[in-house]
């Protein structure tokens, strides 16, 4: 019969291999962050809100179905990235296009 430290040794392994794999990943950032120390932090949120723009109903006598494509449907996708420090928002920017890292940079 196999007693359950045989069978729980594997699953402890694996879990130091991952703990020492994030502490790898984790350590140069931990170097970095006595600098950073004496800065303010920022909170940056980005939010994309989508609009189609067309016509849901049409007009006809009364009593009468209105069949008929919808014509001219447009759609415009706007997004808004801004930061907070402390309680004021800083650097609000309405854009249009995708937000990739070069644009965030810029």
């Amino acid at each position: 019969m196999v007693s359950l430290e045989e069978n729980w040794y594997p699953f402890k392994k694996r879990q130091y291999a991952l703990r020492n794999k994030i502490q790898k990943k984790v350590r140069p950032f931990l170097t970095i962050l006595p600098v950073l120390a004496g800065l303010s932090i920022v909170y940056i949120d980005e939010t994309i809100i989508d609009t189609y723009l067309y016509r849901k109903h049409g007009r006809s006598k009364r009593e009468k179905k209105v069949i008929s494509k919808i014509s001219g449907r447009r759609f415009e996708r706007m997004s808004i990235v801004a930061g907070q420090v402390g309680g004021r928002f800083v650097a609000p920017m309405i854009y249009k296009q995708s937000m990739t890292r070069q644009f965030f940079v810029a």
